[in-house]
């Protein structure tokens, strides 16, 4: 059984990170989502498993179950390449889990804006399920990385979630629910810097949420 959450919603994150939920349900995932630190970050870790899946070239990505435990989750990404291989998908109602679009929301952060720069301004369109942030720095070599989220009251809404996958132009990129972005206001994203020899950094971002038209 789920340990934590034990809310109608936590039993639906599995259909609502594969895009088959629909509707007043999906809606209502969608705004818990946005007061549970705890099926937040589950359903994160889920969209991560099942987008590293699809870039490895399994299949059709299916997230992983947030009932299994955080110990069995290589066990469970070996489960869900098999069902991806044979092409079972988890579905509800007999829907068949699609990219709808505008699905992801993407926000490019760069390097962070310079001092007196206007902040990004991000709309979130209400059928937005991920808003996906894109973050550059120069990595420290066998650093690790880790990325928090802080509303506009300045309370921590995210993480930390490990920060990684470099690539080439330093830039790394994480998923969130797009629930917990929903209200209006400056947004600030703090990736901390953990290197094996000397101290920690820590990189601020900032983005400003307004409202849709």
């Amino acid at each position: 059984m789920r340990q934590g959450c034990r809310r109608e919603e936590a039993f639906l994150l599995d259909f609502y990170v594969n895009g088959t939920l629909r509707g007043a349900e999906r809606d209502k995932v969608a705004a818990h989502l946005g007061s549970c630190s705890r099926c937040a970050r589950q359903a994160a870790e889920m969209e991560q498993v099942g987008r590293a899946l699809s870039l490895s070239g399994a299949g059709a990505a299916v997230p992983v179950p947030a009932a299994w435990p955080r110990a069995a989750l290589a066990a469970g990404a070996l489960l869900v390449l098999l069902a991806a291989a044979i092409g079972v998908v988890m579905t509800r109602g007999g829907a068949s889990p699609r990219r709808e679009p505008g699905r992801v929301t993407t926000l490019d952060l760069g390097a962070g804006g310079a001092r007196g720069a206007p902040d990004i301004l991000a709309v979130i369109p209400p059928e937005a399920v991920f808003v996906e942030l894109i973050v550059s720095l120069t990595p420290e070599p066998g650093a690790a990385y880790a990325l928090r989220l802080f509303d506009p009251e300045g309370a921590r809404i995210f993480g930390p979630v490990p920060l990684g996958a470099w690539d080439s132009f330093g830039t790394a990129r994480a998923r969130l629910p797009a629930g917990i972005v929903r209200s209006e206001g400056r947004y600030r994203v703090e990736v901390e810097e953990s290197a094996r020899a000397g101290p920690h950094r820590r990189y601020d971002y900032h983005f400003q949420v307004g409202r849709a038209r």
